[in-house]
């Protein structure tokens, strides 16, 4: 007996393990936020880096004023700027399943969490997974400095 439809073998798995998944890292610095947006494939168990699809910051929405007045590159306007610059790409580029990464610890990660999400709502944009990488220093197995007298 013949298949209605013999295109489609084995619909409840997937046929290959390697996929390739777009992961968006968000770094925060003291004046400046940095969003790179990098594809990854999946061999077996373990992720490979593919290529970086589009680099941003803040610095590039700065205004270009005179040198003895300095101006703050980060603030709520060029965030806006630049979340719009990244669903833009996001949408054009039908790269709708995204992991966000964010890094380092800043005042501006609600804002941003807040912005997503609306822009989650109108776009269809899917967030999969969202990780927040922090550095805390420590010094380890060492004994602390002492200066004895």
């Amino acid at each position: 007996m013949k298949a209605k439809f013999p295109h489609i073998v084995n619909t409840g798995t997937i046929s290959s393990l390697n996929y390739k998944i777009i992961v968006s890292s968000i770094l925060f610095k003291f004046n400046n936020i940095f969003i790179t947006v990098s594809k990854f494939q999946k061999y077996g168990n373990t992720f490979t880096f593919v290529t970086v699809l589009k680099s941003l910051s803040c610095g590039q929405f700065k205004k270009k004023q005179s040198t003895s007045t300095k101006t703050k590159k980060l603030s709520l306007l060029t965030l806006n700027k630049l979340l719009n610059k990244f669903i833009i790409f996001l949408v054009y580029n039908e790269n709708k399943n995204i992991h966000i990464i964010f890094k380092n610890q800043s005042n501006y990660k609600k804002t941003l969490l807040l912005l997503f999400i609306k822009f989650h709502l109108l776009k269809g944009i899917n967030i999969c997974t969202i990780a927040h990488i922090l550095n805390y220093p420590y010094n380890g197995c060492r004994l602390k400095k002492r200066k004895f007298k």
